[in-house]
C-alpha cells in the first residue's frame, strides 16, 4: 500500500461517538446526469451541517456551502477518472461536532492512476506551492479554454479550505482510497 499524505485508519477519538454515512454511487448512473451530484452534495452538506455548531445562524449558509463544494469535488472527480462506467464509488462520511472525515474509493485506469499520483504527491508533499500553482492552473486554464480536464478541483480544495487530504493506493490494484479531514474551529466552522 503507498500512502501520500496524512492517511489515517486508526479512529478519531470521538468517531464512535460520530454519526457514519455509508453509500455507494454508480459511475455511469452520475456520468449520465451531472446535476445529480450537485443535488446529492447539496443534500450531504446541508445533513452534515447540523452536526457543526455555529455561531450564528446566520453563517449557516456559507458553511452549507462550503461543504456542498468539498463534496461536490470530491464525488465528481471519482465519478469522472473512474476507469469504467460500471464502476462503483463508495463514500463513507463520519461527523460530529469537532470534525468531518470524508473517504472516497473508487478505480481508476492504470494511466489514470499514475496521473493522480504524480500530482496529488506533488500538490500534498509541498503544501507550500498550493497557491502559487492554484492562480498558475487558473491562468492556464484561462488560456486554453479547449482543454478537457482543468487540474484546478485539488488546488481549489487545498487553496480554499483548511482542510487534510490524503490518499491510500492499494498494491495489486488499480483502487484508491482518498482521505479528507475538515476540522471545526472555534465551534463557527471549517471556514473559520
Amino acid at each position: 500500500m503507498q500512502i501520500i499524505g496524512n492517511y489515517t485508519k486508526e479512529l478519531l477519538q470521538d468517531e464512535e461517538k460520530a454519526s457514519f454515512l455509508h453509500f455507494r454511487l454508480k459511475v455511469g448512473d452520475f456520468r449520465s446526469a451531472w446535476k445529480k451530484c450537485s443535488v446529492l452534495s447539496d443534500c450531504i452538506a446541508k445533513l452534515q451541517s447540523f452536526s457543526i455548531p455555529v455561531n450564528r445562524e446566520s453563517d449557516l449558509p456559507d458553511l452549507v456551502n462550503a461543504l456542498s463544494t468539498i463534496f461536490n469535488e470530491l464525488i465528481e472527480n471519482a465519478i469522472k477518472f473512474s476507469s469504467s462506467l460500471d464502476d462503483t464509488i463508495e463514500v463513507r462520511i463520519y461527523s460530529s461536532a469537532t470534525y468531518i472525515r470524508i473517504h472516497v474509493k473508487n478505480t481508476l485506469s492504470e494511466e489514470k492512476l499514475e496521473n493522480f499520483k504524480k500530482t496529488f504527491g506533488e500538490i500534498i508533499q509541498n503544501p507550500s506551492s498550493v497557491e502559487e500553482k492554484y492562480f498558475s492552473r487558473l491562468q492556464k486554464n484561462s488560456e486554453n479554454v479547449a482543454g478537457t480536464s482543468s487540474g484546478i478541483g485539488l488546488l481549489m480544495l487545498l487553496h480554499d479550505f483548511p482542510l487534510r487530504m490524503a490518499a491510500c493506493f492499494h498494491e495489486a490494484s488499480v483502487e484508491v482510497e482518498t482521505e479528507v479531514d475538515i476540522r471545526t474551529y472555534n465551534n463557527y466552522g471549517i471556514y473559520s
